[in-house]
């Protein structure tokens, strides 16, 4: 279960519906296309000092804490090996241009190992990669990587419950959040193929007359966008011609000063 995923305002989550079943009554019959079932990420500060995290794949589970203090951060993450499929689980946790806070990897179904640094003291992106890798020869067969953008330039980032998330509800339907102060987006979609199609809702959460709310989903073959500035206004927009991951923005556009934004990105499982 995400994160953040009860976090919603009820507006939203109405016109979330209501392009949920535009979606799902004109989603074409399934092929033969990778799945997603299994593959989630999701990350979100619960106090204004800690953040939490976790991420998915099949066979393979990470969760993990963080501590921020003004920007200067720690993190810890527990691995898990959860299927007896003849794969291994693996974790490397990064910070670029800083270095490793760890990396491991355990090949026995309920298997479990820890690693990172609370006093790490790291400023910049935190990266948590996951594979689901083969027994022998080093290879992989499935990857996915987790995000955290730095807060020491974005002190907003700290702010209780801001995060992101995605997940696979079935082998190709997905849904996606992302929250930062006074705005608020959320969205589904659906993939067969290269063909994937995304049904988005922005609402703007913050009762000021100067400051605006937009959302964005671009990718490969497409682009869509939508803004509001009406208090607790939302939103609504759709795309169906991307062809592979699609990235999901949420930002915070003030009149008098630069826009505050951030991000995930939802990928075409393999």
């Amino acid at each position: 279960m995400s994160l953040i995923s009860s976090l919603g305002r009820r507006t939203a989550a109405v016109a979330l519906a209501a392009a949920a079943a535009v979606l799902l009554i004109g989603a074409p019959a399934q092929a033969a296309i990778p799945s997603g079932s299994g593959w989630s990420t999701s990350w979100r500060y619960y106090t204004s000092d800690s953040f939490e995290f976790k991420a998915t794949l099949p066979g393979v589970e990470v969760s993990g804490y963080g501590v921020d203090v003004s920007g200067e951060r720690g993190a810890m993450v527990t691995l898990i090996d959860t299927a007896n499929d003849n794969r291994c689980a693996r974790v490397a946790m990064s910070v670029p241009g800083w270095g490793t806070l760890g990396a491991e990897t355990i090949c026995t179904a309920g298997d479990s190992v820890t690693v990172g640094d609370f006093n790490a003291q790291f400023d910049g992106y935190l990266y948590v990669t996951i594979y689901r890798a083969y027994m022998f020869g080093g290879g992989w067969d499935k990857t996915t990587t987790l995000v955290i953008p730095p807060s020491k330039n974005d002190p907003g980032l700290r702010t209780v419950n801001t995060g992101a998330s995605w997940k696979y509800t079935s082998g190709s339907t997905y849904t996606y959040q992302v929250r930062r102060p006074d705005v608020f987006l959320t969205g589904n979609g659906h993939h067969q193929g290269d063909s994937r199609s995304a049904w988005s809702a922005v609402q703007k959460t913050v009762n000021d007359i100067f400051v605006c709310a937009s959302g964005k989903v671009s990718g490969p073959g497409a682009s869509k966008s939508g803004q509001t500035c009406a208090n607790n206004g939302v939103q609504a927009f759709s795309e169906d011609g991307f062809t592979n991951g699609i990235t999901v923005e949420a930002c915070s556009v003030p009149a008098w000063s630069p826009k505050r934004c951030l991000s995930t990105t939802v990928p075409k499982p393999m």
